[in-house]
Order: structure tokens, then sequence, then C-alpha cells
């Protein structure tokens, strides 16, 4: 798993592998299941080798995205982080918006406070009337992604790792390494962000997996590239060419059918536009356990991440798991 893998320019958005959602989700149980099978063989060897991980040498920032109620997951994550992440922390960046208790919490977990209305060039009022004269109800998530693609103005490190605050970093774990990117890939495949990738940067870039890996590790240089590239093709800001790609007309019946309709992934973008500027690229699976078992009125979360195979490097535990 851990062989450079380059991009396969015979797989594109319009092949016949992409137009059938290539969602390997439904392996996800039997790939979880024979790690617990493995686990008391594995197990020790898996911890063995994480526990001798030298660090990178290269500091980081840290940014965590968050909304004022996911402060809980939001401080864990930030707790994981500094121990697992093997770079120098430089700082750690919490983007959010004013609210009553949040400067308690930044000096509980030493960060900086990024107001999110600061940080787009345009009123978040006027980014959800865009969104949703193209019919796109789901602005929000258009904008936490616009957030985090903007960490370059508001980081002060080169290199930017940026974590979902309802995902955990369980393994010691380095990012980068000299010129070699530590890339990890998930089972997640929706060919909608691929040909978002295809009209944003008017060419084919598929890969035969996804990068949408609930987490990012960027470079400022790589940012202020993909932006460039962007409207170099498009003739439009690069924010401004992400928001227009929501309109209908962009679409075909198809593309716009799936339910609920998402054209878009930063995630993704980065992940397959990042790939051409380093020497070699050390692809690996993320390995990220989805927490729907978790049962947050119950379950002592120390016990539960203990009791996880020693393989899943990452814990995601997102709200829709919980809301029923």
């Amino acid at each position: 798993m851990g062989n450079r893998v380059t991009n396969d320019p015979s797989i594109s958005p319009n092949s016949s592998l992409m137009s059938n959602r290539r969602d390997l989700s439904n392996a996800k149980p039997i790939v979880h299941g024979l790690l617990r099978l493995t686990e008391p063989l594995i197990g020790p060897l898996m911890r063995l080798r994480q526990s001798r991980k030298d660090p990178s040498e290269i500091p980081v920032s840290i940014v965590i995205p968050v909304h004022p109620k996911d402060i809980a997951w939001a401080r864990r994550c930030i707790s994981y982080a500094r121990k697992n992440v093997l770079h120098p922390i430089e700082e750690v960046l919490v983007v959010s918006r004013p609210d009553h208790g949040m400067d308690d919490f930044l000096k509980e977990v030493g960060a900086r406070f990024v107001d999110e209305s600061s940080v787009l060039p345009m009123p978040l009022d006027e980014l959800k009337s865009r969104l949703t004269e193209h019919g796109f109800s789901h602005w929000n998530w258009i904008f936490q992604q616009l957030l985090k693609l903007s960490a370059d103005g508001y980081a002060k490190s080169d290199h930017i790792l940026i974590i979902d605050a309802d995902t955990l970093l369980l393994r010691p774990r380095v990012f980068k390494r000299g010129n070699t990117l530590h890339q990890e890939f998930s089972h997640e495949r929706n060919p909608n962000y691929l040909s978002a990738f295809s009209k944003l940067f008017g060419r084919e870039e598929a890969h035969r997996f996804s990068f949408v890996c609930h987490y990012m590790f960027a470079e400022r240089r790589i940012l202020h590239a993909m932006k460039e590239a962007i409207k170099e093709n498009t003739g439009k800001e690069w924010y401004d060419a992400i928001i227009d790609l929501a309109a209908p007309e962009n679409w075909s019946e198809e593309e716009l059918a799936q339910d609920p309709f998402n054209y878009f992934s930063e995630y993704e973008i980065y992940g397959l536009f990042c790939r051409s500027f380093y020497d070699e690229v050390n692809l690996t699976y993320f390995f990220n356990y989805g927490a729907e078992d978790y049962r947050p009125d119950s379950d002592d979360l120390g016990v539960y991440l203990k009791g996880l195979p020693s393989f899943y490097r990452w814990a995601s535990f997102h709200s829709y798991y919980y809301s029923n």
C-alpha cells in the first residue's frame, strides 16, 4: 500500500468506470471485519512501526474549521493532532464565528481565532444568495470549503494541515518529508467532483482513488498555483469560478439527479492538482474508521478508541451518525 501510485490517464470522468458512481463504501464492512480478525497478529507490529516513525522537520500550521456546536469535538481533534502530528506545530488556528465560550476554548487549547466572516472577499449573505440563485441549497457546504482553500491567506506556515473538527488523528503521522508527499486516499468516489476538476482546470486529472479523507495537507505555493490555474482557464477569480459552477447549465441531467446534488470537493480537487509538485508521492489508504457505532451518551471515548484495530489512523464522528 505504500508504493508510489501514478495518475492513470486512461481513466476519465466520462468513462464507463466513472459514469457508474464508483463508491467503494460497500466494501467498507468487509475491510473492517478483516482488520479486526488480523488485529491479534498484526496489531503489535503496527504499533511498533508507528512508534518508530521519525518526525519531519517541516513546520506546519494546523487549521480546524469549527461550528460553535462542535467545540467539544474540536477540543479532542486538536488534542489528538498535537499528540500525533510528527511535524513542528507553529500554530493551531480555529476558524469559526464569534460565540459565547469561544475565548475560554481558545485559551484552553492554545489556538488562534480566525473570524470566518473575514476570510472571503464577499459577505456570507452574497455567497448564500448567489448559490441559492443557482438552485444550490447547501450553500454552507461550499462556504466551509472556500474557508479551507483560503488558508494560505491566514496561516503563518507554508505548510498547512486542515482537519475536520469531528475527525481524530489516532496514530503518529508524517505528511511530508523532503519533497516526498505522504498522501492518503479513501473509498469514496463521486464523478461530479472529477467533472468539476475538468471544468475548473480545462483538463482531466482523474485518479483511481478519491482524496476525500476529512483532512488536507496543503502548501501555500500549491494553493496559489491552483487558484491561478483556475483563473487562467475560467477567466474568473477562483472563488467566483467555484460558486458559478453550481449553475444547472454546467451539469447534465444525470449529474443533477444525484441526491443530494453536490458538485465540488476541496479535498478532491486539491488532492488531484497537488501531485505534480512533488518528486514522489507515497500513496496509502487513509484507514479512517467511521464511528457510526459510537454512542455519545454512554460510551467512554478513550475506551472506545482503544478497542479499534491498530490499522486505523483516523476516526470520524460525523454528527449525522447520531442525529436520529
